[in-house]
Order: structure tokens, then sequence, then C-alpha cells
């Protein structure tokens, strides 16, 4: 079954020109980080990558968005150049990080108003305090796997489908980045039985990280470079606030 996925992954069909480009590949339902809007991806991912590589470092990128396990593959199977998202072990055994963060990025529980456990959900403070609780979350999320991995934890294959039982209250919590809970809530009209919950968990950072086997290694440092001068001047502060409205994505 393993071999036939593989197989599947890597003959999909990549949507680049004959001219050579670098290939960014994009979780295609990540907002506001990341979505694919008609055929044309979006978010504060794509835009940040816009800015310091084709605008400020002259390099041609195509931004193409996948199911976020296939993204990965296909960066890993040199099927794609590099993607955005936080550095795990298991993304460093294939891929190069850059130093410089491309965005911070906090946490929120989502939760079922309806949940006898909700007021005790409320209190939570701690990774560790998750561990009663029956979790869910998507395939690809390396954050998740890392951190939660060795709890009871569902994994399915979108974040559509963790909307789905999460509404039925099937089960108590999803751990995602606070922009992209808020967002699902007002974009697929959740108000009514999903709650949002602001954690304390430490931060993570998101990076570009670029396939060993890409062309466009050397590219990290001046990647790093542009992300300094963007942060200097304002630049990334004002994609930030940008997107901080999800009212944006109705």
């Amino acid at each position: 079954m393993k071999g036939l996925l593989l197989l599947i992954i890597l003959l999909i069909p990549l949507q680049v020109s004959a001219k050579e480009v670098m290939i960014i590949n994009y979780f295609d339902s990540y907002p506001p980080y990341s979505w694919n809007d008609g055929g044309v991806m979006k978010g504060i991912l794509v835009e940040v990558a816009a800015e310091a590589l084709n605008k400020r470092m002259g390099i041609d990128v195509v931004h193409q968005g996948f199911p976020w396990a296939r993204a990965q593959q296909l960066v890993k199977h040199r099927r794609g150049d590099a993607f955005i998202t936080v550095p795990t072990p298991e993304r460093q055994e294939y891929t190069l990080i850059s130093k410089e963060t491309v965005l911070p990025v906090t946490f929120s529980l989502l939760v079922h108003k309806e949940n006898t456990q909700l007021k005790k959900i409320q209190q939570i403070r701690q990774l560790s305090e998750l561990e009663p609780y029956k979790l869910i979350s998507y395939l690809g999320n390396g954050w998740a796997k890392k951190n939660l991995g060795e709890m009871d934890i569902y994994w399915v294959l979108t974040i559509e489908r963790v909307l789905e039982l999460m509404e039925n209250n099937r089960y108590d919590v999803f751990v995602e980045a606070t922009y992209a809970i808020n967002s699902y809530i007002q974009r697929f009209d959740h108000h009514d039985k999903l709650l949002s919950i602001p954690v304390p968990f430490e931060p993570v950072r998101f990076h570009l990280c670029i396939g060993k086997n890409s062309a466009y290694t050397h590219l990290l440092p001046e990647f790093d470079a542009t992300i300094r001068e963007m942060r200097r001047d304002g630049t990334l502060e004002k994609i930030y606030q940008k997107y901080q409205n999800v009212a944006l994505f109705n």
C-alpha cells in the first residue's frame, strides 16, 4: 500500500512552465497561511515567499498547492523545491532550513461547545495536559506528530474531515495554529458549535525548507538576508497584519 501511494505521488503532474523555475509546494487548504483560490495559491506564506524570492531576489517561482502530506512528499522525492513550515527532525533529513523565521505561529484549541469536559479543557496551559483527551489531527502535521504522537490522537486526511468530526462532537480537541482555527470557524460558519481557545503553548516558527537535491539550496543565505531586511523595513509585519482579519476569507 505504501509503495502504491508513493507511485501515485510521483506520477502527479506538476504545474510548471517550460522555463526552469523554483517550485514551492504549499498546503492547499490552510487559510490564512496558504490556500487554493480558483487555481491560484494565496495566503501569508505565499505572499512572503513571493516578496522575498521573486520581487527582491529575482527568482522565478511557481506556487503550488496540494494536500499537506503530499506537498511534503513531492519535495522529498524531487517533485518540488521547497515548502514553508516548522522544521522537524524528519523534515531535516531531506531539506535544508533557513535560519530566519518566515512566520511565528501561536496555538489554539478547537473544541465543541457542548463537550462535557469543556470547562477542564478551557483550563489547559501545557501540552502534557492534553493527555486525557481524545485528539484529532490531519496527515502531514509534523508538529502534532512530534508533540502529540504518543497521545490518543486520530489521524484523518484533511482539515475538512477534522472539522466535520469536531462539529459532530466525536473528538475532544484539535490543536492548531490560532489564525487557521479562527479562519475555519469564520469561513464555514461554525460559531454555533465550535469554540477557539487560545493556549500559551510555546510558539513555533515557520522556515523555508529547501530539498537537499534542489538546485536552489544555494539561495538560503541570500533568502535569510532578504527576510532580515523585510523585517527591518516593516514588510513582514504589514503582511502579517493584512491577514489577521479572518473576515478576509468569507
